[in-house]
C-alpha cells in the first residue's frame, strides 16, 4: 500500500523509525513496507478504506514508458533490497536476492527494451523475468503469470506495435481505469 495505507504500532514505528533519509527521500513507504514484516506480523484489510490516484504529478508514476521511468523504479527497488539485506542479516535471516525479484527482473527488461537493445539481449533478460515471475509466491502471482506472456509479445512483435502494447500496458487508459474500476466493486461486495 502505498504510505497512507499504511498505520503502523508505536512499538514496529520505534523499530524502524527514522528512515535512512539519503537513500529514501522519495519512496519512504517502500522502507516502511519491507521493513515491518522482518520483525511484526503484517495483515491487510480486504477492502479498501481509500483511493490512490494516480496522475503525472506523482513521484512515482509516469505519462510515458522511457528509460528514466525504468531506471526510477530499478533504483528504488536496489535501495529497497539494500536495506532488506541488511536488515535481514541483522535479524539472522536469509538475505533476499534482487533477481528474485519479478518487478526488478520486469524493469530492467523495460529499460533494455526502450534503450533499443538487440532481440538476443532482450530474449536473455526476458528469461530471467519468466523465471523470477514464475519463483513469486504472493497473492497476486496470477498477474505474474500474465505478465510475462505480454512482455513476451512486446519483445517479438515489430517495435512499433511492440511499443503501443507496452504503453497500453503501463500508462492510463480506459480500460486500465475499468479494470480497476470492477475490481474495486468486486472486492467491496
Amino acid at each position: 500500500a502505498p504510505a497512507s495505507g499504511t498505520s503502523l504500532r508505536r512499538e514496529c514505528a520505534d523499530e524502524i523509525f527514522p528512515i535512512p533519509e539519503q537513500d529514501f527521500r522519495t519512496e519512504a513507504d517502500a522502507y516502511i513496507f519491507t521493513q515491518a514484516p522482518l520483525r511484526w506480523k503484517v495483515t491487510a484489510i480486504p477492502h479498501p478504506l481509500s483511493y490512490y490516484r494516480l496522475h503525472g504529478g506523482n513521484v512515482t508514476s509516469t505519462v510515458r514508458i522511457d528509460a528514466a521511468y525504468a531506471r526510477r523504479i530499478v533504483s528504488g527497488l536496489e535501495r529497497m533490497v539494500h536495506a532488506l539485506q541488511e536488515s535481514a542479516q541483522a535479524e539472522g535471516l536469509p538475505k533476499p536476492n534482487i533477481h528474485d525479484n519479478p518487478t526488478y527482473e520486469e524493469m530492467w527488461l523495460i529499460l533494455d527494451y526502450v534503450d533499443g537493445r538487440p532481440v538476443a539481449e532482450l530474449l536473455n533478460r526476458l528469461g530471467r523475468f519468466w523465471r523470477a515471475a514464475y519463483r513469486c509466491q504472493t497473492s497476486d502471482r496470477m498477474r505474474w503469470r500474465l505478465k510475462p506472456f505480454l512482455l513476451t509479445l512486446v519483445v517479438l512483435l515489430p517495435r512499433r506495435t511492440g511499443a503501443k502494447l507496452l504503453n497500453g500496458m503501463y500508462l492510463p487508459n480506459r480500460l486500465r481505469e475499468r479494470w480497476a474500476w470492477l475490481h474495486l466493486r468486486r472486492s467491496d461486495g
